[in-house]
C-alpha cells in the first residue's frame, strides 16, 4: 500500500458539554470531510468511553482534516493513532491495543478554549437600533429572552449548523432566522459571503457589523430569487408554530437554495416532525434529524437536501 493511499485512524474526542451528542459530532465530521475520501466506523478503541467517535481517512488527505478541524464545534480534540510495538509495561497513558495492534495517540488538533470564549455571544460587540432610530453598543448581546425573538447559539452549536451544510464549492450562506448573530458570525470567519435575515430591525446594525448583507422580512415570504444561495443554516423560534408556518418556513428556505444544496436547523423537538414532512413533500431528502438535549430543552438538528 503507498504512502498516499494508507488509511490513518482518528479518534475524536467530543466536547464534554456535548458528550451525549456523538451522533452530531460524527455527523459534523463528516460533513466537513464530505469531499475526502473518509469513512466513520462505528467502533473503534476506546469504544468503553463516552464521547468519542472514530475517522479513518486516507493519507492523502490528512493535512485536510487539520487545516478543516479549527472549524469544528461539537469535537475538541483528534488524535492520530500511530502504529507502535506493545508496552513494555503497564501505564494508564500508554499504547492501546486494537485489533491486534498497538498504537501511540498522537494529537494533531485541540480545540483553544480561550479562543472559544472570545468568540461567545458574551464576548462578542453588538449593536442594537431602539425606537428613536439611534444605533447602540449592545456588548454581550443574548436577545431579548421571548420565545419568538432573538436568541444567541452557544459557538459550538453556530459551528454545527454551518458546518453540516459545508461543500467545497459553497460561497453564499443564508440564515433567515439570524437573531444575535452567532451563525453569521461564523460563517462570514470561515469566509462565507452571508446573507441574514430577521423580522425584527433592531438587529440589523449588529448584523451588519458581522459582516452581512441584511434584510428585515419575513421567513415565509423572503425577498430573494429561487436558487440564491449555496447554503442555508439557522435555528428557528422554538415557539410552538401552527403547521401551516412551519411548512411556510421550511418552503421557503429549499426554494431559495440552488439544487443539490443543504440546509441545516436546529428547532424545538415539537416542530421537527411537521418541518420533516414538510421537506419530504416538496422534495427535498432529509439527511439527517437527531435529538439534542440542551441543558433540559429538547431540540432537534435537521439536514434538508434541496
Amino acid at each position: 500500500m503507498s504512502a498516499s493511499t494508507a488509511t490513518i485512524h482518528y479518534i475524536c474526542t467530543v466536547r464534554s458539554s456535548r458528550a451525549k451528542a456523538v451522533e452530531l459530532a460524527r455527523a459534523e465530521i463528516a460533513a466537513l470531510l464530505r469531499d475526502c475520501d473518509v469513512a466513520l466506523p462505528a467502533g473503534g478503541p476506546l469504544s468503553e468511553h463516552r464521547g468519542v467517535c472514530w475517522v479513518d481517512l486516507v493519507e492523502v488527505h490528512a493535512r485536510t482534516i487539520e487545516e478543516r478541524a479549527t472549524r469544528l464545534g461539537y469535537t475538541e480534540r483528534i488524535d492520530e493513532l500511530i502504529a507502535t510495538g506493545p508496552p513494555r509495561k503497564n501505564r494508564p497513558d500508554g499504547p492501546l491495543r486494537w485489533k491486534g495492534s498497538w498504537y501511540e495517540r498522537l494529537t494533531v488538533w485541540e480545540s483553544d478554549p480561550e479562543e472559544v470564549r472570545l468568540n461567545s455571544p458574551d464576548m462578542r460587540d453588538f449593536a442594537l437600533r431602539g425606537e428613536d432610530g439611534r444605533v447602540r453598543p449592545a456588548r454581550g448581546y443574548r436577545g431579548d429572552g421571548s420565545s419568538l425573538g432573538p436568541k444567541a447559539l452557544p459557538v459550538p452549536d453556530c459551528r454545527l449548523l454551518v458546518n453540516l451544510v459545508f461543500a467545497p464549492e459553497i460561497r453564499s450562506l443564508l440564515d433567515p432566522f439570524a437573531g444575535a448573530g452567532g451563525i453569521v458570525h461564523e460563517a462570514s470567519r470561515n469566509g462565507y459571503s452571508v446573507t441574514s435575515m430577521d423580522i425584527e430591525p433592531n438587529v440589523a446594525p449588529g448584523l451588519e457589523g458581522f459582516g452581512a448583507a441584511h434584510q428585515v422580512g419575513d421567513a415565509g415570504a423572503m425577498p430573494f430569487d429561487s436558487a440564491s444561495f449555496d447554503a442555508v443554516a439557522t435555528e428557528l423560534p422554538y415557539a410552538e408554530e401552527q403547521p401551516g408556518t412551519l411548512r411556510r418556513w421550511t418552503n421557503e428556505m429549499l426554494r431559495v437554495l440552488r439544487p443539490g444544496a443543504r440546509c441545516a436547523v436546529m428547532c424545538s423537538l415539537a416542530q421537527r416532525d411537521s418541518i420533516a414532512a414538510a421537506a419530504s413533500r416538496g422534495g427535498a431528502v432529509v439527511e439527517l434529524c437527531e435529538e439534542l438535549d440542551r441543558r433540559g430543552t429538547a431540540v432537534a438538528v435537521l439536514v434538508l437536501r434541496r
